[in-house]
């Protein structure tokens, strides 16, 4: 890896350093008079010469001046927001992403323009889904010095109740919340009506209660989503065997979480 010190290193390496993990479409935006096959051949022999590695079909890597080839692997959440056009982090993946697990996730969930089928790398499976309102409640962030779309906390809230064993469970999910400091309650209100989901307003409006004083939540936007339970009682976690009835959101809960809500 000698030639990795020379003060002039390959256009495409050059490019793509600071991004780490990038695609061939990039490559071809950002070289646009060469052929495409031609820059499959510059990407070959980088690949060869030790300047890049190959995650998949289209999917690079680029290997760092003082990392050994061999053994250098790109971080995952990297590697999943690479994975399909326009990929955001979304259910475990953004919990990961933002470091508000318990539990340490081994599953990086993502979503994107495009399908595409499950793939592992190191220690981590990357799941695609295909998401209700996907183009609401999510940001840039800064993963390792590379910014990568990721769920708002606004959206974690809601997607942990709509598929909780998405971010590990229902008893995880109340952690995560619970590490959750601020949010903008109503883009929450904001988001949940755009899913469309029975069911998920009343949910979302509980554990709002639940932590109305933690995250300034008004008792205005608290009747706004109450008004739109449904009329027969519906549980909370679906897993829970002990259920007591929350009239004002018309939901079975355990008596353990009972003790939270503010009467």
């Amino acid at each position: 890896m000698a030639k990795k010190y020379m003060a002039t290193f390959p256009s495409i390496y050059k490019k793509f350093l600071s991004q780490k993990v990038f695609t061939v479409e990039e490559v071809k935006a950002a070289f646009p008079k060469s052929t495409p096959s031609s820059l499959y051949v510059r990407i070959s022999n980088l690949i060869k010469r030790g300047y890049l590695g190959k995650i998949k079909r289209g999917v690079y890597y680029a290997i760092p001046p003082d990392a050994d080839p061999g053994s250098y692997s790109p971080d995952a959440l990297l590697v999943a927001s690479k994975l399909t056009s326009d990929s955001k982090l979304i259910y475990s993946g953004a919990i990961l992403a933002r470091k508000l697990y318990h539990n340490f996730p081994h599953v990086i969930r993502f979503t994107g323009a495009k399908r595409v089928r499950e793939f592992s790398w190191g220690e981590f499976k990357l799941k695609f889904h295909q998401i209700p309102a996907s183009d609401l409640g999510f940001e840039r962030i800064t993963i390792f010095d590379v910014p990568v779309m990721v769920a708002r906390k606004e959206r974690i809230i809601i997607d942990g109740l709509f598929r909780p064993k998405f971010v590990g469970g229902f008893e995880e999910y109340l952690r995560i919340v619970d590490k959750i400091e601020t949010i903008d309650p109503e883009e929450v209100v904001e988001f949940v009506f755009a899913y469309g989901r029975a069911g998920l307003v009343q949910k979302v409006g509980l554990i709002l209660e639940i932590n109305r004083d933690k995250w300034n939540v008004s008792e205005k936007l608290l009747k706004i989503l109450a008004r739109q339970k449904s009329s027969y009682p519906i549980p909370l976690d679906v897993s829970s065997k002990s259920r007591r009835l929350v009239p004002r959101w018309n939901l079975w809960v355990s008596g353990r979480l009972l003790e939270r809500i503010k009467q």
